[in-house]
């Protein structure tokens, strides 16, 4: 490689040997459950009641190394951005050491008066949607009247059905 030219390839090369993107992933559902079970109050309170985990959505925004110049060494975050239907709920972000061993991880959530603001909204279109196809309503109107996307309602029918 030439002056200024970077291995953009070891990050690639670097995740698919430790497996970081579905380690990540994996933990943020070990933490999301784990923060659930011992913070129900909190919880509750910030998502207006439960979230229906098949309408959790994870979208995988970076890997980056980071050096550290006030301690030795570097590391490797992988981050992810967490949605409820249409609604950036937060993140989530691993740390792990060069060598591939987990070193920490970060679970943050969105301001929670813009939370609950947008959270209503995609929770009353669940509701409604829950509602319209239990009394037979085609699923081409929920979508217009709702927003959802067909994915979401064949999902809550399924739910529904079984």
């Amino acid at each position: 490689m030439g002056d200024g030219m970077v291995d953009i390839g070891f990050l690639t090369r670097w995740e698919h040997e430790h497996n970081a993107i579905q380690r990540t992933i994996e933990g943020f559902w070990n933490t999301f459950r784990s923060w659930k079970t011992q913070d129900k109050d909190g919880y509750h309170e910030l998502f207006l009641g439960k979230l229906d985990e098949d309408f959790i959505i994870i979208d995988v925004l970076s890997i980056s190394l980071k050096q550290y110049y006030d301690r030795e060494g570097a590391t490797i975050f992988c981050s992810l951005r967490l949605h409820y239907l249409h609604t950036m709920i937060g993140t989530y972000d691993m740390e792990f050491l060069l060598d591939g061993v987990t070193a920490d991880d970060y679970l943050s959530f969105e301001d929670r008066n813009a939370l609950h603001r947008l959270l209503a909204i995609d929770k009353y279109a669940l509701r409604f949607a829950r509602k319209a196809l239990a009394e037979g309503i085609e699923e081409s109107t929920i979508m217009k009247i709702t927003g959802l996307e067909a994915e979401y309602i064949s999902l809550l029918k399924r739910k529904l059905l079984s």
